[in-house]
C-alpha cells in the first residue's frame, strides 16, 4: 500500500498540518506550554526544501524515516517526530483517517518505536492535557489554522488502540475532561470542521476503556462518522458529550 494512493477528502484539507508558534507571554512559542525535547530529531530534508522538489512520490516516505538510531532517542522526542512528521499532510488524501494512520503505525519509524514504548501515551497525553487552546483568538487565520491541526495532530494520535490501552483508570479520566474542554472551545471559534477530532477521540477512548453505557449506545448508533472511525456509525455530538461527561467524573 502506498499512502498516495489514499483518496482524497475535502473534509480532511485543513484538519493535519503542522504545529506553528504563537505570541502569548505566558506560553510556550507554540501556544502548547509544551517545549520541544532536546534530543528533538531534525528532518533533514522536507517539504519547502529545494531539495523536495526532486524526491519522487514514492520516495517520500524512504526519504522522512527518522535516520538515526530511534532506540535512542527519549519517548517526548518520538512523539515530537510526529508533530513535526514532514508528510502528516498526506492524511489530506485518506477518506478514513484511521486507514491512513494504520498506514503509518506500520511504516515509520518513529510511530513504530513509540508504540514500543511503555510511556509513549503517558507522553502524548502530557502534551494534549498542555494544550491551551484559549490562545486560539489573538490568532492571525494562518496561524489558527497551524495551530488547530497542531491539536488535531495529537488527537489522532491518541485514538490509536495502542495509546489509549497504556493510559491508567485515572489518565483515561483527565483525557475525558480535556477533549471536552477543547471540544467547547473549539466550537466557540466557528470552525466547526475542526469538532470531529476530539469527538472522535471521545468514542476511542470510552470504548478502550469499555465504558458500558457507552458500548450499549454505539450498538444503536445510526449517524455516519464519516472518516475518523473505521465504524461507519456514531452517535450524535451531543450524545458523546454527554457520556463523555459521566465517564470523567
Amino acid at each position: 500500500m502506498r499512502i498516495n494512493h489514499i483518496k482524497f477528502s475535502a473534509t480532511f484539507l485543513i484538519c493535519v498540518l503542522f504545529s506553528l508558534s504563537c505570541k502569548k507571554s505566558n506560553i510556550t512559542s507554540d501556544c502548547s506550554d509544551y517545549p520541544k525535547p532536546a534530543d528533538v530529531y531534525t528532518y533533514p530534508i522536507k517539504p519547502g526544501m529545494p531539495e523536495w522538489a526532486s524526491v519522487k512520490p514514492e520516495d517520500r516516505l524512504a526519504t522522512v524515516q527518522i535516520k538515526s538510531d530511534v532506540t535512542k532517542l527519549s519517548t517526548d522526542a518520538l512523539a515530537q517526530s510526529w508533530v513535526d512528521f514532514p508528510i502528516a499532510g498526506d492524511l489530506n488524501a485518506a477518506n478514513n483517517v484511521q486507514v491512513a494512520m494504520n498506514f503509518f503505525m506500520a511504516n515509520f519509524n518513529g510511530l513504530v518505536e513509540l508504540a514500543k514504548r511503555n510511556d509513549g501515551g503517558t507522553v502524548l497525553l502530557k502534551r494534549y492535557l498542555a494544550i491551551n487552546y484559549s490562545c486560539f483568538d489573538g490568532l492571525t487565520e494562518t496561524a489558527k489554522a497551524k495551530f488547530s491541526n497542531y491539536t488535531e495532530q495529537l488527537e489522532i494520535i491518541l485514538t490509536q488502540d495502542v495509546f489509549l490501552a497504556a493510559l491508567s483508570a485515572d489518565q483515561k479520566k483527565q483525557l475525558a475532561a480535556k477533549i471536552l474542554e477543547i471540544y467547547a472551545e473549539k466550537e466557540k471559534t466557528g470552525w466547526l470542521s475542526t469538532i470531529e477530532a476530539p469527538a472522535c477521540l471521545g468514542v476511542r477512548l470510552m470504548l478502550a476503556a469499555n465504558y458500558t453505557p457507552f458500548v450499549n449506545e454505539m450498538q444503536t448508533a445510526e449517524m455516519g462518522f464519516t472518516i475518523y472511525l473505521l465504524s461507519n456509525k456514531r452517535p450524535a455530538y451531543s450524545v458523546i458529550l454527554l457520556h463523555l461527561k459521566n465517564f470523567a467524573k
